[in-house]
């Protein structure tokens, strides 16, 4: 199970005048690229020196998640997306208590994700810039031995000069769409401190 959850998730988190305009987009997105292809060569040197337990993986998985794909997720962003128009009429401890929950459940996804990394063979496409230039869309391609190719693309903004990773798709289904649709379920239902308490007890029932 480790292993498919490997593969599934390769992901845990490089684009943009000589010609004008289009050299500028071409650096930034190479700046792109490089958070995503760096970050994902750091994971897989680490994830190649861990030893394949069931019983531990995970949980020694999510520490490399936070040390390293943590410094390039901006979750302030992320947080204020997933909930929609409520977040405006969150009190500052909400925001916070929902931050510190969202974390822990976007960390245990990606290290489900990452699994089998290390045995990965990655290649990137072009990235795809928004017409501002502080959007863009790393794709990449990940191959495992004895399986198809699988689709991961990475969504970032930048953010005082440096790429923020946001959102990410595996095989076409985004992550944050997903969480977007449930959380806002939830906020109709039992407001913001309803949902709150959920992503509590599934964080606690999950870290068992």
């Amino acid at each position: 199970m480790i292993r498919l959850l490997r593969w599934c998730g390769v992901t845990a988190l490089t684009f943009l005048a000589l010609m004008g305009a289009g050299v500028v987009q071409a650096v930034q997105g190479d700046a792109a690229t490089h958070v995503v292809a760096s970050t994902t060569e750091l994971m897989r040197a680490e994830l190649a020196r861990l030893p394949v337990d069931e019983q531990t993986e995970l949980r020694q998985l999510q520490g490399l998640i936070e040390r390293h794909v943590g410094l390039h997720i901006d979750f302030d962003r992320v947080a204020k997306w997933v909930v929609g128009k409520p977040w405006k009429s969150t009190t500052a401890e909400q925001r916070e208590a929902f931050v510190v929950e969202l974390r822990k459940m976007m960390f245990r996804t990606y290290s489900q994700a990452l699994t089998g990394l290390e045995e990965a063979d990655i290649e990137y496409g072009e990235p795809k810039l928004s017409k501002s230039g502080k959007g863009a869309v790393v794709r990449s391609t990940v191959k495992r031995p004895g399986g198809g190719p699988l689709a991961m693309n990475y969504y970032l903004l930048k953010r005082d000069d440096t790429w923020r990773l946001y959102d990410i798709s595996v095989a076409g289904v985004r992550m944050l769409s997903t969480y977007k649709a449930s959380f806002k379920e939830r906020v109709r239902q039992a407001g913001m401190d309803g949902l709150i308490q959920h992503l509590v007890a599934v964080n606690t029932r999950n870290a068992n």
